[in-house]
């Protein structure tokens, strides 16, 4: 994976991490980003993203710092999601905010992610959805403001039986098989879900199974 030249050394003892702006564009555009530094002691509250890499020889460009980047293409398609969202804020991208040529700020960083996990508000990125998935999360958002409105509504067993087998797709999808998985979701303040133009709250997961 190419890395653009452009990163500024971080002061390891201010624990210092690199944070990511998507900056808004139209679709047929590459997705550009801007970097910036801060120290995880001065700030407490930002975006993380959660996702698998995909296949780093299968790869996109995008633009950090007005450089070319290239990007595993499951990486690419979520920021060009996240993108869409112009009251994101900034957001960390362990593929992109650490220098993955120097591995002296890998070792350093690493280490950090519990902490970079536990301030963050975190999008988990599931990947593409197809139309079993598109229908279990529609049917999900109207099962759960169902049972808002109604609380002592119950779940028949034909629907509760369609339900399971829309979501196996989701279910089976590789960011579950992933070994930060619990951490990056229970470290969390707050999870979002997305799967492709799709976005639910952890509260919809929970709610359901």
């Amino acid at each position: 994976m190419n890395q653009h030249p452009s990163y500024v050394e971080l002061n390891h003892a201010r624990r210092e991490i690199r944070l990511l702006t998507i900056l808004y564009d139209d679709d047929d555009y590459l997705v550009r980003c801007m970097t910036r530094k801060i120290s995880l002691d001065d700030c407490q509250n930002f975006n993380a993203l959660s996702y698998c890499w995909g296949d780093p020889g299968v790869t996109a460009p995008i633009m950090v710092d007005y450089h070319v980047m290239c990007v595993t293409v499951n990486l690419e398609k979520v920021l060009r999601q996240l993108r869409r969202s112009a009251q994101l804020g900034e957001i960390w991208v362990d593929a992109i905010c650490i220098n993955q040529a120097d591995i002296s700020e890998k070792n350093h960083q690493v280490p950090l992610m519990r902490h970079i996990y536990s301030a963050s508000n975190v999008f988990v990125w599931l990947g593409e959805s197809d139309d079993h998935s598109d229908e279990f999360i529609r049917i999900m958002k109207k099962r759960r403001n169902e049972a808002i409105s109604n609380p002592s509504d119950r779940e028949g067993s034909d629907i509760v039986a369609y339900m399971i087998s829309l979501s196996i797709n989701l279910v089976m999808k590789p960011w579950w098989e992933r070994t930060w998985t619990v951490q990056e979701l229970y470290l969390a303040k707050t999870v979002v879900f997305m799967c492709g133009t799709h976005t639910f709250p952890q509260s919809d997961v929970d709610a359901w199974f």
